[in-house]
């Protein structure tokens, strides 16, 4: 019993009152100071959730140079070069197509937050992320967390973006003790990955 206490989600609650009415309040005010479509805020609960949004406007205008509220495959290789990746014309083209609701080979704000979502870091993940990564928000923290891979289909050889799978072990090692850590945020599945060398883990074991 003891050990599904380390595995309970927590639940997800709900905004109070003054949460609700301060969201309610900033998303107009959002709207007015970037231009924002008002759709882009649908899933917004808490105030804090509307500044994410606006974080993710300043970041899309500084892709988008050329403020024609899109982002190109060009803006995107910038974009990705100043995160230090080098990605191919099919590895960009394969990005934007994930992205791109519209067909248009090109990613609108909307997409981009959408985009964004379905790769961004669990509450979970951020936890056990170092510092470097923690800090990581937008297209560098979705960029970290996806595969670029070829995949063989019936209609032939094609580039496909897929979600990394990692296992927990892997969480901690940018950490210099990886197994300390491990157990200090009650990660059971990755203390016993790392004391019996288990899911390609580095087998060590605790010096006390």
């Amino acid at each position: 019993a003891w050990e599904a206490e380390f595995y309970d989600q927590e639940e997800e609650r709900e905004p109070t009152e003054e949460e609700a009415a301060e969201t309610i309040q900033r998303i107009p005010q959002a709207v007015e100071a970037w231009g924002i479509e008002i759709e882009v805020f649908a899933e917004c609960r808490f105030p804090e959730d509307v500044s994410n949004i606006v974080s993710m406007k300043k970041q899309f205008n500084e892709i988008d140079f050329d403020q024609s509220g899109q982002i190109d495959k060009h803006e995107m290789k910038v974009a990705l070069g100043k995160l230090g990746m080098d990605l191919s014309e099919e590895q960009i083209a394969t990005l934007l197509s994930e992205g791109d609701e519209s067909s248009d080979a090109e990613l609108d704000f909307g997409e981009f937050v959408a985009f964004v979502a379905r790769f961004k870091s669990s509450k979970e993940e951020k936890n056990h992320q170092a510092m470097g990564r923690k800090a990581s928000v937008g297209l560098g923290d979705a960029m970290q967390n996806m595969n670029l891979v070829r995949v063989e289909t019936e209609f032939g050889s094609e580039m496909v973006v897929q979600r990394k799978e990692v296992a927990a072990w892997e969480a901690f090692m940018e950490f210099p003790d990886p197994l300390h850590w491990a157990c200090g945020k009650g990660d059971l599945v990755a203390v016993k990955q790392f004391i019996l060398g288990t899911e390609g883990a580095p087998k060590i074991r605790a010096g006390y």
